[in-house]
């Protein structure tokens, strides 16, 4: 990460079609990702970024489908539930728990079930405010329309209700209509079908990549800031870039994180380090959050990584001093790797003491 530029995301474009929606008024942007041409089913989620200008924001979510409401303050994204081969220990437990989530029967589940191989999966509506973020998962099975990938027909009423296809009896699929966590009509009955693809855009917006090469597109954003793409080797890398800093925002992006490092959600509390350190590039401490966080979750090349290339030279040796003493590196400084690339980034003299 640059000082103005702000990684996203990193895909395989021979791999997986990106999508890009923005709304100026809303300062929303998502981007999508999906598999581009998958030779069979698999239950691997679909890739999902938004960031949202105010307050400065980026979500990642992973979901068969997901759809935003026209006001932009509410969306659905279908979370993929999985369970592993029968006969593997825990299943019975596993199965029971996926019967309560979804609220349907062994009989249904088995039939609405897609099929990866030896795992089942299916998706389970969720609502989520795009204010807070906060989630409410729906107890019902939201039919697949693909046979190779997820598709599902996923709409808002003009009233600002749900409308999909749910698997609510075996062998059968109701056109629903949701209020919430309830169910107000089914509109249709169907057996069992399948489509060969379903084209939806997600936002009701135009997909601004569409027409576009990769390596030179670049969307102008809310706020002056830009999207833009870098093609690296086999890879295309998306950067976010500002237009200035902004000291009061990284100040509390960078509250939030360590809140959220506190409540156990450690790649959470990294991706608000990061928006901290891109909107306040010479807040040290920003930078290091972001260490800190990645020592919850992040292999230590990773956090070396980001050791080597997001701090000065001044800073760097500021940081090992402070890894070399900091609680918080306690686990992993009993990790050979951990320790061998300590000693590779920062003073010998800090060493013998791990």
């Amino acid at each position: 990460m640059g000082a103005e530029g702000l990684e996203i995301l990193r895909f395989n474009p021979k791999q997986s079609t990106a999508k890009v929606y923005h709304s100026f008024q809303e300062g929303f942007l998502l981007v999508s990702l999906e598999p581009t041409k998958p030779a069979s089913f698999r239950c691997t989620p679909n890739s999902y970024l938004i960031y949202q200008n105010s307050p400065e924001k980026i979500i990642r979510i992973r979901g068969g489908n997901l759809q935003v409401a026209g006001d932009f303050k509410k969306l659905v994204y279908l979370k993929v539930l999985k369970l592993g081969p029968e006969g593997t220990k825990g299943w019975a437990v596993q199965a029971k728990k996926r019967s309560d989530q979804l609220q349907a029967s062994p009989s249904l589940l088995v039939a609405a079930a897609m099929k990866d191989h030896k795992t089942q999966c299916w998706q389970q509506p969720v609502w989520v405010d795009t204010q807070g973020f906060k989630e409410t998962p729906v107890p019902v099975i939201a039919a697949n329309l693909c046979k190779k990938r997820w598709c599902s027909e996923l709409t808002f009423t003009k009233t600002g209700e749900l409308k999909f296809w749910a698997a609510l009896e075996p062998k059968k699929r109701h056109l629903a209509v949701f209020d919430g966590l309830n169910l107000l009509d089914t509109l249709k009955t169907s057996g069992s079908f399948t489509k060969p693809t379903l084209n939806m855009e997600p936002v009701p917006r135009k997909n601004l990549l569409a027409g576009k090469p990769l390596d030179t597109a670049q969307i102008a954003l809310v706020g002056g800031r830009r999207l833009v793409f870098k093609a690296e080797k086999n890879q295309m890398v998306m950067i976010l870039l500002r237009s200035k800093p902004d000291v009061k925002k990284a100040a509390t992006r960078l509250s939030e994180s360590k809140a959220l490092l506190s409540s156990g959600q450690p790649q959470a509390a990294f991706e608000q380090a990061q928006l901290a350190s891109w909107l306040n590039p010479k807040n040290f401490s920003a930078k290091y959050q972001q260490l800190v966080s990645l020592a919850g979750f992040a292999s230590p090349g990773t956090l070396f990584k980001h050791l080597d290339e997001d701090f000065t030279k001044w800073e760097r040796k500021k940081a090992c001093g402070q890894i070399h003493l900091d609680k918080s590196f306690q686990r992993l400084k009993t990790k050979k790797a951990f320790l061998d690339k300590f000693n590779q980034a920062c003073p010998t003299a800090f060493a013998p003491v791990f």
